[in-house]
């Protein structure tokens, strides 16, 4: 690739990033579909068996979700932005190496493979709960959830085994 055509990929990846809302910018960490999402304000051990990640709800992200779920409530983003989980600092914890996550509602998960493409989440990691069972990638299970906050903590380059079922 010449010199100008790298500069001209350049330019016109900064000017996508620019173009894009603050909120769509940044890491987040999911609560589910029906939420807003936490945007991550610090990361450590990033692919490693000690990965963590912060975050905490920002006026941008609220303000965003409650256009799409609120749309015309005026005092949607203030009773958000006042609401005590508003204001909680939201931690998620990894061990790449081994397939392990906690997830921001404090709940120990381990992977359990890869979810086929015959529905929503193809490709994307599937989990089990305490008891051994499946987490569903619907939203009401929550499994996709945990993959968003899996791709945060352990980006692609961290690939372990999943983990046999329980006996």
């Amino acid at each position: 690739m010449s010199v100008h055509a790298r500069h001209l990929t350049l330019a016109a990846a900064l000017t996508m990033a620019v173009s894009l809302p603050l909120h769509a910018q940044q890491e987040w960490l999911s609560l589910g579909s029906k939420h807003w999402s936490p945007t991550v304000v610090s990361k450590s051990g990033i692919g490693t068996a000690n990965a963590v990640a912060e975050a905490r709800v920002m006026r941008e992200s609220v303000k965003a979700w409650c256009e799409n779920w609120a749309p015309g409530d005026r005092d949607c983003v203030n009773r958000e932005m006042a609401s005590p989980e508003a204001r909680k600092i939201y931690r998620a914890s990894a061990d790449c190496v081994a397939g392990r996550i906690t997830t921001v509602d404090g709940n120990t998960y381990t992977l359990a493979g890869r979810w086929d493409n015959s529905d929503i989440g193809g490709g994307r990691s599937r989990w089990r709960d305490a008891a051994g069972r499946i987490v569903g990638r619907d939203n009401a299970s929550g499994g996709l959830g945990i993959s968003q906050q899996w791709e945060v903590l352990c980006p692609a380059g961290a690939s372990p085994r999943a983990a046999p079922p329980p006996r």
